[in-house]
């Protein structure tokens, strides 16, 4: 809904002499020509306790899939450090910017982002 009422917003503001009528037909044309883009925001979660080479291969698993056999456009990596609960790691994605690297790799078509990388542990070179 917000999304729609930025556009109308954006109508109206940018057209003062625009009839109501014609801001209706604009909104329902601009849906129209809209192309949804999927995501998928890719955490390393290992709730099974599984050794981190099972879940690095699963999310190689995941990214290759998405890249062939879906619409799914991107794929998100954050960046966790030894995350732990009960004793044992969570997440622990310690360098997205390699993982992302080697799944990169491995794909043709998919794009890859980092949807969190903690700046005050990189060189800002590297990021």
């Amino acid at each position: 809904m917000g999304f729609l009422l930025s556009f109308y917003y954006i109508a109206i503001h940018n057209s003062p002499n625009l009839e109501a009528g014609s801001v209706a037909h604009f909104i329902v044309n601009l849906i129209k020509g809209v192309t949804m883009i999927f995501s998928k925001f890719l955490n390393a979660t290992n709730w099974h306790k599984r050794p981190y080479t099972e879940i690095l291969d699963e999310v190689r698993e995941i990214t290759e899939y998405l890249d062939q056999h879906s619409n799914f456009k991107q794929v998100w990596l954050s960046e966790h450090h030894l995350q732990t609960t009960n004793n044992w790691t969570m997440e622990c994605v310690p360098n997205p910017i390699l993982l992302g690297a080697d799944l990169a790799s491995r794909t043709k078509n998919i794009r890859i982002g980092l949807a969190a990388a903690i700046a005050t542990f990189w060189n800002p070179l590297r990021l």
